[in-house]
């Protein structure tokens, strides 16, 4: 399957069914997904909390390409930029709600890279803000984008396109 901006997060859940191999175990050892929408709710009604109190407790905010969101908290290693999800312990605390990325980007189904870049596309990039857009051009000048997530595609008419993305915010 080709992962493209236009491909359904329940298309992404049918890919990635849930597992608790090694391999899909991994990524919690070094970081944690990005929540979303929907996510917040099944998780504090998980551990019968407030919204407040979930994200107090357990979350953290994050900013990429000029928009907000949320993510579990890492338990940082000392001295490492990288450590485990708050919710992992001897497996997913949360697996049965867990958010929609950790849900999607298993390491076992082939895909990580692309769906990693679908869920970064759909979470954090925002075609209406221009600060998002020239953010996102400049990782794309590192990274291969998906079918749909290109400059190009996102922008078609290039003076457009070249306006937004050389202006200084």
């Amino acid at each position: 399957m080709i992962i493209t901006t236009q491909t359904t997060r329940e298309a992404l859940e049918k890919l990635s069914p849930a597992c608790k191999c090694k391999a899909c175990e991994i990524g919690c050892h070094y970081g944690s997904g990005v929540l979303d929408d929907d996510d917040y709710q099944k998780i504090a009604d998980h551990f019968s909390i407030s919204l407040e109190e979930l994200k107090q407790r357990y979350l953290v905010e994050v900013e990429k390409f000029h928009t907000k969101r949320h993510q579990p908290k890492i338990q940082k290693e000392q001295g490492k930029p990288y450590g485990k999800c708050i919710f992992f312990e001897k497996g997913c605390a949360i697996h049965d709600v867990k958010p929609m990325e950790c849900r999607v980007a298993s390491g076992c189904n082939g895909h990580g890279e692309t769906i990693n870049q679908w869920v970064l596309f759909h979470s954090f990039v925002n075609p209406a803000d221009p600060q998002s857009l020239r953010a996102w051009s400049l990782w794309l000048h590192h990274h291969k984008p998906i079918p749909g997530a290109s400059m190009e595609e996102i922008i078609p008419d290039k003076k457009q396109r070249e306006k937004i993305i050389k202006e200084v915010p």
